[in-house]
């Protein structure tokens, strides 16, 4: 921090410039009339329609701004049914990037996550009485998985001691806790999946410690080690800024590192290749018998296993933006922006989980709205609060994706945490940008007391691990939200010309 309190301005050009801009059309739109569209989507942010929405903060997921290098690629795209050439680069590409052999394509992550999960059963290693352990399984992951198996989570002790505790690698996956359970369930836990960064406990990273350490404990017990890779090149720029004797190596040679301690992974391209679509299925030379197995699922889901439900113009994008987003360069910009973030809410004392993560700012709903009874969804309840006063779309990771809840989804058993989060697509938003999203929480932070009610949830109720994307809820007290906002929208003008020269920012 600047110790005079002023602006610190970078001494490094940023790592790109725009050459196009989209229009922000939902920017006069007034509170009343965003109470209205929450209440036509049925208070879940999901079903909010884009145009209607200032600064999308939901997803970094296919969400990102692609370069003239990916835009132009595209224009390669080889669009043959089978053995396109498209594919032939995607595969060189991931092949020299992870080191890993066997490649399968996918439309995206969750696409990867079924297949690989299909072909291990198919192969009898996962069974209803098997398990899946992670340092933490996101949504879609944990919905897959518990098709053919248990899954657990094992966050870490640093990751546990709370938002405001300190470390340098809160996504690590607790070994000592995997041993545990492993030794609970003799022969039983058959895989072990890391996800990194760890998205569902706010985006923190793994060191290579952990990955290393993860890894020999799983060839010697026969467990089957892979990474949920859709932020990998982010976890390896953590490794480069904070894990000692990693500082002068290049990314691309620390993500080599990383995937020679794994079996395989699942890949969403729309977060860590920049693309709008796309993902992978990855497996070492030592599983030819396991991507055999796993081809079947390509074919009945996908397509053929040389395109993978996507077009090749997409395959030509990820094997440039794979290539692009394990730079240097790039990764210091991009999680500069949401260390920027970070900084900003927590100057104004809003209690985001730290250190900042790669992707996203976290914030503990849990902690923040107090007054919101734990049963009725704090961080949704701070999600439609948060577009209601300032058109800002955010995510809740918490009870409504983790809880143990009836079928009428009424909560039975806490989720661990409960966050807000807020994922910044990536090369997308300006300076002005973060000022403006600081300047609604700084509205959102002057009211948010007055806010003592949340949300039920309402309807048909799947209690699958993919409700929050299409669940219908109401508000508890529709005319308690209402006052909260308009007190909001009252409070003092978000961040003035003064204020902003002020900020305490990071260099």
């Amino acid at each position: 921090m600047n110790p005079e309190g002023l602006l610190s301005f970078p001494d490094e050009v940023p790592s790109f410039k725009t050459k196009m801009t989209e229009p922000i059309r939902a920017a006069g739109l007034s509170a009343a009339e965003r109470l209205k569209l929450l209440k036509s989507a049925n208070y879940n942010v999901f079903s909010l329609s884009s145009a209607d929405v200032s600064i999308d903060f939901l997803t970094d997921s296919g969400t990102g701004a692609m370069s003239q290098e990916q835009w132009s690629a595209m224009m390669l795209g080889d669009e043959s049914y089978a053995g396109a050439t498209s594919f032939a680069k995607f595969e060189a590409a991931f092949r020299r990037i992870t080191g890993l052999e066997f490649v399968l394509p996918a439309h995206q992550g969750r696409a990867a996550e079924r297949t690989l999960f299909e072909g291990l059963a198919s192969l009898g290693v996962l069974t209803p009485d098997s398990i899946i352990a992670s340092n933490a399984l996101f949504d879609t992951t944990m919905g897959w998985g518990t098709h053919f198996a248990r899954c657990v989570n094992l966050y870490c002790d640093a990751f546990d001691a709370g938002h405001a505790f300190e470390a340098d690698f809160k996504g690590n996956l607790g070994l000592n806790r995997l041993k545990a359970l492993v030794g609970e369930n003799p022969g039983k836990v058959k895989v072990v999946m890391l996800t990194i960064t760890n998205n569902t406990g706010g985006g923190q990273p793994a060191s290579m410690q952990n990955i290393r350490e993860l890894s020999g404990y799983c060839r010697q017990n026969g467990i089957l080690f892979f990474f949920d890779a859709a932020r990998f090149a982010e976890n390896a720029f953590f490794i480069k800024d904070r894990e000692p004797g990693y500082a002068e190596k290049p990314i691309k040679e620390i993500v080599l590192e990383m995937f020679s301690y794994v079996d395989g992974a699942t890949f969403s391209a729309k977060k860590d290749a920049r693309a709008n679509i796309g993902g992978a299925v990855l497996f070492s030379s030592r599983h030819e018998g396991l991507f055999f197995a796993c081809r079947p699922s390509v074919i009945r889901n996908e397509g053929l296993f040389t395109y993978g439900g996507m077009a090749g113009r997409d395959m030509e994008a990820i094997a440039q933006g794979i290539d692009e987003t394990t730079e240097y360069p790039y990764l210091k910009n991009r999680i500069g922006q949401v260390q920027l973030l970070h900084a900003l809410l927590e100057k104004q004392g809003i209690p985001v989980l730290k250190p900042s993560g790669g992707h996203a700012v976290y914030i503990d709903a849990r902690e923040y709205l107090k007054a919101v009874p734990e049963a009725e969804y704090r961080a949704d309840t701070l999600a439609l609060f948060l577009y209601a006063v300032g058109g800002v779309r955010a995510v809740a990771i918490g009870n409504m994706m983790y809880a143990e809840k009836d079928g009428a989804g009424r909560i039975t058993k806490p989720a661990s945490s409960e966050f807000l989060r807020m994922a910044v697509p990536r090369n997308v938003y300006s300076l002005e940008h973060v000022l403006y999203v600081a300047g609604v929480f700084k509205k959102v932070h002057a009211a948010r007391e007055g806010l003592s009610y949340g949300i039920e949830v309402v309807g048909t109720f799947r209690n699958d691990h993919f409700d929050h994307f299409d669940c219908k809820s109401k508000l508890v007290d529709e005319g308690n939200f209402a006052a909260a906002v308009a007190h909001a929208v009252a409070a003092k003008p978000a961040l003035d010309a003064a204020e902003r020269v002020r900020l305490e920012v990071p260099k």
